[in-house]
């Protein structure tokens, strides 16, 4: 399945360097080239800027949020990840929203 910006895909903590933790995380993403895919990574454990509920992805299990923080993984990892489809709205327009905000 290729990907696409607005993908959940599940990338392992030790691909995006996310945590010292190695565990799989849903990332968002938010930008592609044919080498890297840049990601933002979701946390379920701090309540940053954009709260997302469990529902908003069948990749969440709990309640999270994204901030603006974003990591480059290689595009032959973040294909071979497990795509969860979009991002359901209005969430994806919002993590998009703060991409942009973090580029200006």
């Amino acid at each position: 399945m290729a990907i696409a910006v607005g993908d959940v895909l599940m990338l392992q903590d030790a691909d995006t360097g996310a945590s010292a933790k190695r565990v799989m995380r849903p990332c968002v993403v938010l930008a592609l080239s044919p080498a890297i895919v840049v990601v933002a990574p979701r946390s379920a454990f701090y309540n940053n800027l954009l709260p997302t509920t469990e529902t908003a992805s069948p990749g969440f299990n709990k309640p999270g949020s994204f901030s603006r923080w974003r990591v480059r993984v290689a595009r032959q990892i973040a294909e071979g990840a497990i795509n969860h489809g979009q991002l359901a709205e209005p969430y994806l327009a919002e993590v998009l929203a703060l991409q942009r905000r973090r580029s200006q």
